[in-house]
């Protein structure tokens, strides 16, 4: 760091305290390391010779030692040297080196940082040619395509797959997006450890927040808060804006399930300010989705549709269906929120069509039971009792706790209005255990209320 800064004095000062630290206790593995750090200091001073020999030797000894990273670092390190001192063609065949054992160890950044370099265009292009399958898979999570990137993802050898940390990330966003939370949290795990293996402190950073969205999903509330927390913490340490917009983002959602909407508001408002920053569009849009959320919850339904509008608006621009169908299911809510069910029931089968299109079964489960809620405000009261206990079934299977818990919380109330009140009794019991153990204070309210009006109604029914 002391160098990059062209504070060269402090470089050599700490190196000559880690020489010190090294006669009592040697390493020659770590020696290696502090060699590439010394020959950094050599190119500063000028001395090319000098720190081509030095370079060329830890490569040996990082080949001998088998420390794959540390010889292509050096590697790298060398074909800049080569480079600086007018060697064209040895400094490309170098870099090429290089480019391949960060290939074979999955080093994203460092492959990205290599071909940063004041390469000519068109070297520069082959050396990110190793990134191009990254940058398929990317751009298909990015675009929601979750179905579509695991097809792409199963086509690659595992060998590839387990190498590379940003792929088994996002095959672990993938598995988790469509339903497979054990699959989600395992991959997720899997490109942490790696990342931290090869020193991809943002990739780390962001696959810690993937498994937050995990524990949340399953819901563990406590052990999210704690992953989004420590990420964003992070995150903003590294200035990785988009991570810590994801993390903002992710917090707000648990802020709105203890009904502490205040704090919601806010992370959603730090989410999108940190999304701008980071060009991410597809964030903004979710985290404006989700404050037309926490607008209804609090029954601010002018602000609530506003802020639904504009995330509709956002998925249109953006050409993203699978956003736009979430857009409109959030839309349907606030709908039935203002007594409109019949509006609400077309643009919650309209999502229903296009997460159906996109096999997404999770986000289907969420459609059917707004959909379910808003035929029964209709007064199809059979047509909404089964679709809900569907949705219960599919929930349950897809191992998604609040969306259990939610739809028994609307199927009680839906009893209720049919006359079964010993059967919403138990329903409405049922979904209070599981917010309980989840610690969703808000759903907790909700059901307060309900029972409330159902204790209200047997009252009124005794002679």
């Amino acid at each position: 760091i002391h160098v990059s800064r062209g504070e060269l004095q402090l470089a050599r000062r700490e190196l000559d305290q880690v020489r010190d630290l090294r006669i009592g206790v040697p390493d020659a593995a770590d020696e290696a390391e502090d060699a590439r750090v010394v020959a950094s200091l050599l190119v500063a001073d000028g001395q090319w010779a000098a720190a081509e020999a030095v370079l060329r030797e830890v490569i040996e000894r990082a080949e001998a030692d088998e420390r794959p990273l540390l010889q292509a670092e050096a590697t790298r390190d060398l074909s800049m040297v080569l480079r600086g001192t007018g060697r064209h063609v040895e400094a490309q065949t170098a870099a090429r080196m290089a480019r391949a054992i960060f290939t074979r160890l999955g080093a994203e950044g460092e492959l990205r940082n290599l071909a940063r370099q004041s390469w000519d265009d068109a070297f520069a292009t082959e050396l990110r040619g190793s990134l191009a399958p990254l940058h398929v898979a990317q751009e298909l999570a990015d675009a929601g395509r979750y179905g579509e990137l695991l097809t792409y993802l199963s086509a690659r050898s595992q060998e590839e797959l387990e190498q590379s940390p940003m792929l088994t990330l996002l095959c672990g966003i993938a598995h988790s997006r469509l339903g497979r939370l054990d699959l989600g949290q395992q991959w997720a795990m899997v490109a942490q450890l790696r990342a931290r293996m090869l020193g991809d402190r943002t990739l780390e950073v962001r696959a810690l927040n993937v498994s937050g969205a995990v524990a949340l999903e399953r819901g563990g509330i406590d052990e999210a808060s704690y992953f989004f927390t420590r990420a964003q913490e992070q995150a903003m340490q590294d200035n990785d804006m988009a991570t810590v917009g994801r993390c903002a983002n992710n917090l707000g959602i648990i802020a709105n399930m203890q009904g502490d909407y205040a704090r919601a508001v806010g992370a959603y408002t730090r989410a999108i300010a940190a999304y701008e920053q980071a060009g991410f569009h597809r964030g903004i849009a979710e985290s404006r989705h989700n404050l037309g959320i926490t607008y209804r919850e609090q029954g601010r339904l002018d602000h609530a549709l506003e802020a639904a509008d504009a995330a509709v608006r956002d998925a249109e621009w953006l050409n993203d269906r699978g956003f736009k169908a979430q857009a409109l299911a959030g839309r349907a809510e606030i709908r039935l929120a203002q007594g409109e069910p019949e509006l609400a029931i077309r643009e919650a089968q309209e999502a229903l069509a296009i997460h159906r299109e996109r096999n997404d079964g999770v986000l289907e489960a969420e459609d059917l039971r707004i959909l379910a809620v808003a035929l029964g405000l209709a007064g199809r009261m059979r047509d909404a009792e089964e679709m809900l206990r569907a949705v219960i079934a599919r929930a349950t299977k897809h191992d998604r706790p609040l969306l259990v818990a939610s739809a028994q919380r609307d199927l009680a109330s839906l009893l209720h209005r049919i006359g079964d009140r010993p059967a919403a009794t138990v329903m409405a019991q049922a979904a209070r255990v599981t917010f309980d153990r989840l610690g969703a204070t808000a759903e907790i309210a909700k059901l307060d209320a309900l029972d409330a009006t159902m204790a209200s109604s047997s009252r009124r029914a005794q002679p």
